[in-house]
Formats: C-alpha cells, sequence, structure tokens
C-alpha cells in the first residue's frame, strides 16, 4: 500500500468515525473512549512514526553525504585517467581521449 493509499484509508476511517481532524483530534477522541488500550496503541504508533522519521532524515543526510563523497570520487578517477578531456561552457566534452563526435541530433 502507497503512502497516498494509507492516507485515503485513515481519512475513510476517520469519517466513518465522524472524526474530523489531525493527530490532536483522534487522540482527544481515543482519550474520550473506554476503552484506553485503543489510545496506548495510538501514542506507541506515533512514538513509533516519530522513530522512523528521524531515522528517514538520519539516512537522508548520510547518503547524501555518501552520493557527494562517490561524485567526487569518479571526478576524481575521471580527471586521472582522462588527463586531456576537458568541458567547454556547454558542458560538452572535449579532449582526445574518449571524446566522440555524436553528430548533429
Amino acid at each position: 500500500m502507497s503512502a497516498q493509499q494509507a492516507a485515503q484509508q485513515r481519512s475513510q476511517s476517520l469519517q466513518m468515525l465522524n472524526i474530523d481532524g489531525g493527530r490532536q483530534v483522534v487522540e482527544a477522541w481515543l482519550k474520550a473512549q473506554s476503552d484506553t488500550s485503543q489510545l496506548r496503541d495510538w501514542q506507541q504508533l506515533m512514538a513509533l512514526a516519530a522513530q522512523v522519521k528521524q531515522s528517514f532524515e538520519v539516512n537522508k543526510v548520510l547518503l547524501d553525504g555518501l552520493s557527494r563523497h562517490n561524485q567526487q570520487t569518479i571526478d576524481l578517477l575521471s580527471r586521472l585517467l582522462n588527463p586531456d578531456l576537458t568541458y567547454g561552457a556547454d558542458g560538452r566534452t572535449s579532449g582526445q581521449f574518449g571524446a566522440r563526435d555524436r553528430g548533429a541530433v
């Protein structure tokens, strides 16, 4: 199930319960119920969602750093393997090694 489908399903379920609102409204509704286990489950779900969000942010930072490192490594290796290869103002390559005329498109 995609995130969009899950959000749609959540919205439909809340509408069936006549609950219109966000997290605070859901929590207030659960507090008003006699079965407190649902409130505990909801709070646990919210805590887990916060942990997932934090893990996502950490992973994003790590992947961004690795991506930059990989690109720098590729750039360095390209310069070492193709010392005559340069890029013009238009972004096209020129030089002896590896440069090919691909013709006009």
